[in-house]
Formats: C-alpha cells, structure tokens, sequence
C-alpha cells in the first residue's frame, strides 16, 4: 500500500512562512484601532509620521493594519499609578 502525501490544512502558512504571522483577517483597521484608542484616525497618522507616541502597525504598500496586541501593549505602557498626594502632574 502507498503511502499518500497529506496536503496542508487550509489555513496553514505557506512553506517558509513563519506560523506567528497575523493573519490579515485578525489585522484592525486605522479606524478600528482608532476607535479601541479613543482617538481619530488623524492622530494615528500624525503619530505614525512623528514616531511619538510609538503605535506599532503593519504597513503593506499603502494599507496600513493594527494589531490588537501591539494595541494593548501601547495602553499598558502608559498605566499612570497615581500623582503623589497634594502633587499636580503639571508641576
């Protein structure tokens, strides 16, 4: 009996594609990413030119993709604990 070579499954990544590679279908939107952000579209890109605050994204040719991840990572980054009593963040 011979044996039969497997096909990949269908959603696997293509031969020397690494498998931690977003899929584009779980990509966000500069809108979607906006909106998580609580900020418009036009912040994203000001930030995206001016490289601060750092928002990573995924840009393939002129469409630009948000990870939820990156996201996360860039609200967590700016958790502020608190001001010191009597203290004022302007100060």
């Amino acid at each position: 009996m011979k044996s039969q070579a497997l096909s990949p499954a269908p959603d696997a990544p293509a031969p020397g594609v690494a498998s931690h590679m977003p899929s584009l279908a779980r990509l966000l939107t500069e809108k979607e990413a906006a909106k998580i952000l609580g900020t418009s579209t036009q912040y994203l890109v000001k930030w995206r030119f001016r490289g601060q605050p750092v928002v990573q994204f995924i840009q393939i040719g002129r469409m630009i993709r948000y990870r939820q991840a990156d996201l996360d990572a860039f609200v967590a980054a700016r958790v502020v604990a608190g001001y010191p009593k009597g203290g004022n963040r302007h100060d």
